[in-house]
């Protein structure tokens, strides 16, 4: 029976063509916290537990960034067309990347137990997939950022007197 992560993210970052179905599928296993993303600006980066100049904390939307590219350059390298080819197929459609949060042990069959949603059109209008993810990952990390000493606040929510 395999060990349930409490401090990790396990995920797929699948590239999908929808004349064939799914291509290319990389799994990975990240911690919640202890992850680099981008500053709001794209210049420079930060530990998940830091704030940028605005004071958020980096969060559930940078969690996938470098493996959605490793996963982008390992299949353009693999088919021989390189990063930049299949980037310019998936900014014209021709290809998506869906993150597959927590698979199943059959997750072809079975699909996903947290989540899956795609990496570039959900996340950007906030569709209910990315919201689902979110909402069932940012609790686990907030979690570990207490524990690890962060303080962290809401701002969507504000304390009633």
């Amino acid at each position: 029976m395999a060990k349930e992560l409490k401090n990790t993210v396990k995920f797929n970052v699948d590239i999908y063509d929808p004349s064939q179905g799914t291509v290319w599928t990389q799994e990975f296993i990240k911690p919640l916290v202890n992850y680099v993303g981008m500053t709001i600006n794209g210049y420079g980066t930060l530990n998940s537990g830091e704030k940028n100049d605005s004071g958020i904390m980096v969060g559930v939307y940078d969690l996938f960034n470098d493996e959605v590219m490793q996963t982008i350059n390992t299949y353009g390298a693999e088919e021989g067309w390189g990063f930049d080819l299949v980037m310019d197929d998936i900014r014209s459609e021709k290809l998506s990347v869906f993150i597959g949060v927590t698979p199943e042990d059959d997750y072809h069959n079975d699909g996903y137990v947290d989540g899956y949603f795609d990496f570039y059109k959900d996340r950007g209008n906030v569709s209910k997939d990315y919201k689902e993810v979110q909402e069932l990952l940012m609790p686990k990390m907030n979690a570990i950022r207490e524990e690890d000493g962060f303080v962290f606040e809401t701002p969507w929510k504000k304390d009633v007197a």
